[in-house]
């Protein structure tokens, strides 16, 4: 830790990885280490340096790993004791010494040192836990660093003192030399959109489609011989209450006031992922509202047919639907208003639905699963890491394909792990905008500028988890995370 520390000081820039060239970057290293730089960075060619996994990937590249810090996987593990025979690196118990001397020679263990040496150099592999025999609640973990580590960790704080006493924010926080402010009034100065439908009972499920960026852009047949218009798309939810599908508010950002914008439906017949959409034979047409607004367009497409694209209806003269349209503010249409909409609370315990909230400033979409009990329970925040979540990578505005794929939000849904114990919390899986790292601007891991706006929208979902008796404000609230969620 202390050479990559030193590392960074000699390369004295705010980030390592806006070294000017490869040349500068090896003046920083001994001879070996500045001739593999050389070598994987001319990989494609002498002429051509790749400097995309050397130095200007800010999250992954290879002098990213200087900011990593040992202390981060040293927490030692709890639970049921262990014998004095057990193998930390392995997690392998021998229970007996004969058998212990057996492991150390194994293949297994082999394999774990060798992967170990590799990822984590001469870094020592941990030899001690909380299990061990002669653990203490207040035993060291291992490592030199750990001495004098300052960590306030609940578990290993004696019941005889005190909490440790929390500095007062600052603002902008520690670590950050500025507040950043160019989002000021970003929700309130565009209109938006939203849809609820009802469709055939057997469809499972549903996407808009229209010809405005909203969401990833649709997937044409290739092979068909006339030109066809660029679509986009944003996915349906199914909604229990009202028996609707229904979509979160779709950012109108390039539409204007007054415009009329038409869109298509298309269902999907089965859960295959290989199955096709059919659009309906319904063309909606709907009004842009005026800034800050949001316009929900309510049709019952239940007797809607699958038709070619030359045998549509528009809604107004249509014979199967019927339409109406509703506007609010889109501060009040999100938050407490999908709550509201999706039946209150009761109708939502058990399950897990994509919500949104929004101050004037900021908008955030997130996942909201609400634990099948009446008793309040602790809310849990996801951080996820840095990957794409740009518009194309958003079915439902503002939530990333990936979201539902990992953590808590994957946990809940899984049938096969029914009794795990984070479906006890309230699990909220915001997701990241794309110009932004969480808290830090613009959209870097040591950007110095703080996102305010980003915590009054968290600070936002859980104020509303307290005021709807979702979870007690006394017992506070969890956070975890990944990658750069967890930074």
């Amino acid at each position: 830790a202390e050479q990559r520390q030193e590392i960074i000081r000699r390369i004295g820039l705010p980030r390592a990885n806006d070294v000017a060239d490869l040349r500068e970057l090896q003046a920083h290293f001994d001879e070996p280490v500045a001739e593999d730089l050389r070598l994987v960075a001319e990989e494609k060619g002498k002429n051509r340096e790749d400097l995309e996994w050397i130095c200007r990937e800010s999250t992954f590249s290879w002098v990213s790993g200087l900011y990593w810090h040992p202390e981060a996987t040293t927490l030692e593990q709890k639970g049921e004791p262990h014998s004095a025979y057990f193998c930390h690196l392995c997690e392998v118990d021998a229970g007996s010494e004969a058998e212990y001397t057996r492991h150390l020679i194994a293949r297994r263990h082999a394999e774990n040192v060798f992967d170990w040496a590799v990822r984590k150099g001469c870094l020592d592999y941990p030899s001690h836990c909380l299990r061990c025999p002669d653990s203490q609640s207040s035993s060291s973990s291992w490592g030199a660093w750990e001495e004098d580590r300052d960590l306030d960790l609940e578990h290993r704080r004696s019941p005889n003192v005190p909490d440790p006493v929390v500095a007062p924010e600052t603002r902008p926080p520690r670590g950050f030399r500025d507040v950043y402010r160019g989002d000021k009034g970003r929700v309130v100065s565009m209109p938006y959109l939203a849809f609820a439908i009802k469709v055939d009972h057997r469809v499972n499920a549903a996407r808009l489609i229209g010809r405005i960026p909203m969401g990833p852009k649709e997937k044409r047949d290739r092979y068909q011989g006339k030109k066809q218009d660029k679509r986009w798309y944003v996915d349906f939810f199914w909604c229990g209450y009202s028996m609707t599908w229904k979509t979160l508010a779709i950012p109108a950002s390039d539409a204007k006031p007054g415009d009329s914008l038409d869109f298509t439906v298309g269902v999907q017949w089965t859960a295959s992922e290989t199955a096709p959409f059919e659009e309906l034979d319904e063309v909606l047409r709907i009004q842009v509202p005026n800034d800050g607004e949001v316009a929900m367009l309510n049709a019952d497409l239940s007797q809607a047919n699958v038709a070619s694209d030359d045998a549509r209806h528009w809604h107004s003269s249509g014979p199967h639907s019927e339409v109406w349209v509703e506007r609010k503010p889109i501060v009040e249409f999100v938050g407490r208003g999908q709550v509201e909409a999706a039946g209150g609370i009761e109708q939502l315990r058990g399950t897990q639905r994509p919500m949104q909230v929004a101050t004037q400033d900021a908008m955030l979409s997130f996942l909201l699963w609400v634990p099948d009990v009446a008793e309040p329970r602790q809310p849990l925040i996801y951080f996820h890491g840095d990957m794409p979540r740009g518009r194309p990578q958003c079915p439902m505005p503002g939530i990333a394909d990936f979201a539902p794929t990992y953590g808590p939000a994957q946990i809940v849904e899984d049938p096969k792990k029914k009794n795990h114990t984070v479906r006890d919390f309230v699990c909220i899986t915001p997701c990241c905008a794309q110009d932004v790292w969480w808290l830090r601007y613009p959209a870097e891991h040591d950007a110095t500028s703080y996102a305010e706006s980003v915590e009054m929208c968290l600070r936002a979902i859980l104020d509303m988890m307290f005021d709807l008796g979702l979870s007690k404000r006394e017992d506070g609230a969890c956070f975890a995370g990944q990658s750069m969620g967890a930074y």
